[in-house]
């Protein structure tokens, strides 16, 4: 009988009370680590500053679930900054995206590659659309943003078009700047987010 599971470093993963009621401790049950969420609703744009990107993870995951646009026909960017916000890089952005548009109607779909000079997270071929339904999914991941390098990154987002069609964007690329990344915000290219979730996510090394 325990009331509570540790890993070999003694960090406590689960805690009972002695009574059944188990509480998990995430920060040690997993490689990832839930540093912050934003709940949407008429937000222009997410920010996560340097209280929040910091030494203590190599790598960084920002997911969007059901993100809605207010606008229709439009692209979702990234901007990062590596003086915390005062700031923004708007330039310097070398993204390469494959981009796959599925028509389910008549499950027809167009195949594309394309580059981009901004940090664009969703609406390089296609806009999102801002119907009942569309909405914009993705997962962006920085690699070593602190280093004093390119900050590698990888991009993925899945949303329903403003045409209705099911677009699926795979991406790579760096941000060049030669001082750290520690701040990095997300937003709409015109309207606001009105509803949705977008969390940061430190990764376990």
């Amino acid at each position: 009988k325990v009331d509570q599971l540790q890993d070999s470093g003694g960090n406590a993963i689960i805690t009972s009370d002695g009574s059944g009621n188990l509480t998990p401790n995430f920060n040690n049950a997993g490689g990832l680590v839930l540093l912050s969420s934003a709940t949407l609703s008429g937000d222009t744009e997410v920010v996560f500053n340097n209280s929040i990107i910091t030494s203590t993870y190599k790598s960084y995951i920002i997911r969007a679930v059901e993100v809605h646009t207010s606008a229709d026909n439009v692209a979702c960017y990234f901007r990062v900054s590596d003086d915390n916000g005062s700031s923004y890089k708007s330039s310097d952005y070398k993204i390469s995206v494959h981009v796959l548009v599925v028509n389910l109607n008549n499950n027809t779909y167009i195949s594309r590659q394309a580059t981009s000079a901004q940090g664009t997270i969703a609406g390089m071929y296609e806009g999102i659309g801002n119907d009942t339904g569309e909405a914009l999914n993705f997962e962006l991941q920085l690699f070593d943003p602190l280093a004093s390098s390119d900050t590698q990154l990888m991009v993925k987002s899945l949303y329903q078009s403003n045409n209705g069609r099911q677009t699926l964007n795979n991406g790579f690329g760096t941000h060049g700047t030669s001082t750290s990344v520690n701040n990095i915000k997300i937003y709409p290219a015109s309207g606001n987010f009105a509803e949705g979730t977008i969390s940061i996510y430190g990764v376990k090394t």
